[in-house]
């Protein structure tokens, strides 16, 4: 019976407090919430019980009583307050973490392009190119010449050792015509891509697969046999694995071009031409000779998009004729021009993972010595350089008919002559 006289006078007690909360409400003195009299009622009976079994219920009983009304109207405000405080304390929270990851994203970023910058750079460092001076230019006229200069055609040229130069070659494994070579298949195409951050300009240089090199031989153990003349195509396939054939075809590149450094290669299946095209959503190209045997949409002259196995197509199909691949390498360098063009208005679109993108996509195609560092760096740089079609270049030459196959020989000056024109400056004397 005690236990239901002192539950009853709870009661009376909350609801009392509970008219006279409301009555302050409808002043407009404050705003408080409507308390669930039953929920009280039964948190104030489990209170109640917990004192009792302790003894101190009955002596603090009356103290209880006397401060009812002030702490009950006192606990409503700082509850309401303090509800306000830990929703805004929450929001705070979550911006201060996701500002944080942002800042730490940035930093891993900014660390990623410095790492991948100093790579490249440490794959050069200290070396040029081998042309000699040809002693067009007289001492006597008081210019001391330092260490790095050369003369060339009666002007003074330092070499630039802040370009960057990459060497991307297509592999076909169809098929090799050297029947002595190792079966790593052959590299179809071959490019030289420069960067030059002084000028903000990017060459490409079109080397005919047909080149004459001094072919080094390999046997099947990877032991040198000799060296003797080749076609660049054949280098690629004396390795007996993807890398160690990529880095034949790169040395070769490297002795053509009179030893310049090279700071990173790239080898690429041809059958990844598809999802190289499409990753920037198709190419557009005017077609400059007549490929219907191979697909009814190239016809000399028309202007398609190319999507799929359209693009390899048009990229790889060699005509049965004369200088066959030289003419396959002019319509490479169209299909270039126009997707650097293409992914550079997506990367200018907001499309900034493009490179990366690419980079994973091609990954079970793709033999590099490119780390991921290295490619966001890239990435972070492309966006910024001119290309047009007078930046595509091809060596200049003659083609002959060999025992077997065709054979290309480089004009000696006008490569020395190219080689100055992208990778050194001319000094000023005066």
């Amino acid at each position: 019976m005690g236990n239901q006289e002192n539950s009853d006078e709870t009661l009376e007690e909350i609801s009392k407090e509970t008219l006279e909360v409301q009555a302050e409400s409808k002043d407009g003195n404050d705003d408080f919430e409507i308390i669930d009299l039953q929920k009280v009622a039964d948190e104030e009976h489990h209170h109640h019980r917990h004192y009792s079994k302790s003894g101190h219920h009955r002596s603090h009983s009356g103290s209880h009583k006397s401060n009812a009304h002030h702490s009950s109207s006192g606990h409503h405000k700082h509850r309401h307050h303090k509800k306000k405080l830990k929703w805004w304390k929450v929001l705070l929270i979550i911006l201060g973490v996701i500002a944080s990851l942002v800042v730490a994203s940035a930093i891993v970023i900014a660390v990623m392009i410095g790492k991948g910058k100093a790579g490249l750079y440490e794959r050069s460092k200290g070396k040029t190119a081998n042309i000699q001076s040809d002693n067009s230019v007289d001492e006597s006229d008081g210019i001391k010449m330092k260490d790095n200069w050369i003369t060339h055609k009666g002007k003074i040229y330092e070499y630039n050792d802040e370009i960057l130069t990459f060497y991307v070659m297509g592999i076909d494994k169809k098929s090799v015509d050297d029947d002595s070579a190792i079966t790593m298949g052959q590299s179809d195409a071959n490019f030289l891509i420069t960067l030059n951050p002084k000028t903000k300009e990017m060459n490409v240089i079109a080397i005919n697969r047909d080149t004459m090199i001094d072919l080094v031989v390999y046997d099947y153990g990877g032991s040198y046999v000799e060296t003797r003349r080749g076609q660049l195509a054949l280098q690629h396939a004396y390795g007996r694995n993807d890398v160690e054939s990529a880095e034949h075809q790169m040395n070769a590149i490297s002795q053509l071009f009179y030893g310049i450094p090279i700071n990173g290669y790239v080898s690429l299946k041809l059958e990844s031409i598809p999802v190289i095209n499409d990753s920037v959503g198709g190419v557009t190209v005017t077609c400059n000779e007549d490929l219907t045997e191979k697909n009814s949409q190239l016809y000399e002259g028309a202007t398609v998009n190319l999507v799929g196995n359209m693009a390899y197509d048009f990229v790889q199909e060699r005509t049965k004729t004369y200088e066959g691949a030289r003419r396959r390498l002019e319509r490479q360098k169209i299909y270039i021009k126009s997707f650097v063009e293409t992914a550079k208005t997506k990367i200018k679109g907001g499309n900034l993972t493009l490179i990366y993108d690419l980079y994973n996509a091609l990954s079970s195609y793709m033999c590099t010595n490119l780390t991921v560092d290295q490619a966001a760096y890239l990435a972070s740089i492309a966006k910024d350089y001119k290309f047009d079609m007078n930046n595509i270049r091809s060596l200049e030459g003659e083609t002959v008919q060999g025992e077997r196959y065709e054979e290309f020989n480089v004009d000696d000056e006008y490569l020395q002559d190219l080689i100055v024109e992208i990778f050194y400056s001319e000094v000023d004397t005066k």
